[in-house]
């Protein structure tokens, strides 16, 4: 997907009190899709209960390490054309991060 149409998907988003977060690429959809299917099976089973998925900004990892190397990814293709989406609150830097976690430079 055109990294413009997705922005503009996002800006649609935000506008309407939803906070938008970008997945990654159309591939990685399997992933929620099948997040979904688990969330449907105490419905399926006849349970009263559900479950909510959410989910939480947490400490980067890659604040930390280079994640592509890590795991051997490589780089992404369309790291130069990442979307921007709207933010209601500003990101936490890294530096903030480990300062927050007690972090020092000196000490990694």
């Amino acid at each position: 997907m055109n990294p413009r149409a997705r922005e503009a998907v996002a800006n649609i988003m935000f506008d309407l009190g939803v906070d938008p977060w970008d997945a990654g690429p159309l591939r990685f959809s399997r992933v929620f899709d099948a997040m979904n299917v688990m969330g449907l099976i105490p419905a399926q089973q006849g349970r009263i209960e559900g479950y909510d998925v959410s989910l939480l900004p947490s400490v980067p990892l890659s604040c930390f390490v280079d994640v592509a190397e890590l795991f051997g990814f490589g780089t992404p293709y369309d790291l130069n054309e990442l979307p921007r989406f709207p933010r209601r609150k500003p990101l936490v830097s890294c530096d903030e991060w480990r300062r927050r976690l007690g972090i020092s430079e000196q000490n990694p």
